[in-house]
């Protein structure tokens, strides 16, 4: 571990994580829940207490034969969405499970990650999807077409759709994600190229790659490489239909961030692959950052030449300013009028001794 300067530890391996999520984890079930679940849905969530009732009952509703779970991991959160998760859960008593903690988990690693890593373990389905406290399922089909894909594809390790992104206060028109995407199955090359699927719409194979690794921890994003580590055991399916919506709102963990930061997180989850994934992926991992590396040159380079655009105009406007002034009469009034003053200072200066201390 290394220590932080809010005194925080940070864990560094697995095996710190893992101490720390059992010292702060508490469950909240009964004996009612369904006991031999094919899918677990794995609802991540932190202070969300608008959207959450929201993102449960969309789970809720959905129409399938096959038995799930909804895990709700519940990051210590201190504006009410704790005792929402508890009344669904009292209400849903063979749906649904809470983790809650006794602390924030996100401060040890100032992100989500050991609440996200805790939630998925939890899981006992063959297939697991993810779904973020602020976000929702659009379809009451959803699972039952992602599991039905998924069983007729025993190649694809993923299975997505298309997500409608929309604003949450109405400011920009909605719009499909990923754009123009007709590929029907992807691969991880295609995904460490880009992330082209949002969370809530993500089913996947549970227990492809055994435990987590110790760098996932450093990574400031978690749906990415954890699809990453996913279709290193199979493809990615596509079905081009939306079932979910992503909400954009200043609270959100990526809508949140300046486009700056966006950048360093995705730069930096690059250099973890580069290092810690196998050849070639971790070959492409470093050509993007070769990429990602050139362009951020290029940017800097526009930025640096506006700026001397910027000051070479402010020089001129500053001399063109200072040439209408000297020709002005109020310039030469003021000339006139300092004169006898400079005579003045000068007399002074020169005929009165200077005062014997």
């Amino acid at each position: 571990m290394e220590s932080r300067e809010d005194c925080i530890t940070r864990p560094t391996t697995m095996a710190a994580a893992d101490d720390i999520i059992a010292a702060a984890t508490r469950e909240i079930s009964t004996a009612e829940i369904v006991t031999d679940p094919l899918l677990s849905v794995c609802i991540i969530t932190y202070n969300q207490n608008r959207f959450i009732r929201q993102a449960v009952e969309s789970a809720l509703a959905q129409e399938t034969d096959v038995p799930y779970e909804i895990i709700i991991g519940d990051d210590h959160s201190n504006d009410g969405t704790t005792d929402v998760v508890r009344e669904l859960q009292q209400s849903h008593p063979d749906k649904i499970r809470v983790l809650t903690a006794t602390e924030n988990l996100g401060k040890y690693t100032g992100n989500g990650r050991l609440n996200m890593i805790r939630t998925l373990r939890a899981s006992r389905g063959k297939y697991v999807a993810l779904l973020e406290g602020d976000d929702y399922w659009t379809s009451p089909q959803k699972l039952k077409r992602q599991v039905a894909a998924l069983e007729a594809h025993a190649d694809w390790a993923i299975c997505f759709h298309l997500t409608q992104c929309f604003w949450d206060d109405g400011s920009q028109t909605p719009f499909d994600f990923p754009l123009q995407f007709d590929r029907e199955v992807s691969t991880v090359e295609h995904l460490i190229g880009e992330n082209f699927m949002q969370t809530c719409s993500a089913v996947f194979r549970n227990r492809l790659f055994g435990e987590f690794p110790d760098w996932f921890l450093d990574a400031g994003l978690g749906d990415w490489p954890l699809h990453i580590l996913n279709a290193q055991h199979g493809d990615i399916g596509f079905l081009p239909q939306t079932l979910a919506a992503y909400r954009v709102h200043p609270h959100g963990v990526w809508t949140s961030k300046s486009p700056r930061e966006c950048d360093k997180i995705v730069t930096e989850l690059f250099l973890l692959l580069h290092r810690h994934l196998p050849r070639p992926l971790s070959d492409l991992a470093a050509e993007n950052l070769v990429t990602r590396f050139t362009t951020q040159i290029d940017v800097l380079n526009d930025e640096r030449r506006e700026r001397y655009r910027a000051i070479d105009i402010l020089q001129s406007h500053i001399t063109k300013l200072n040439r209408q002034y000297e020709q002005s009469a109020s310039y030469r009034l003021g000339r006139s009028l300092l004169s006898p003053l400079r005579v003045l200072r000068s007399f002074f200066r020169t005929c009165i001794p200077a005062r014997v201390q």
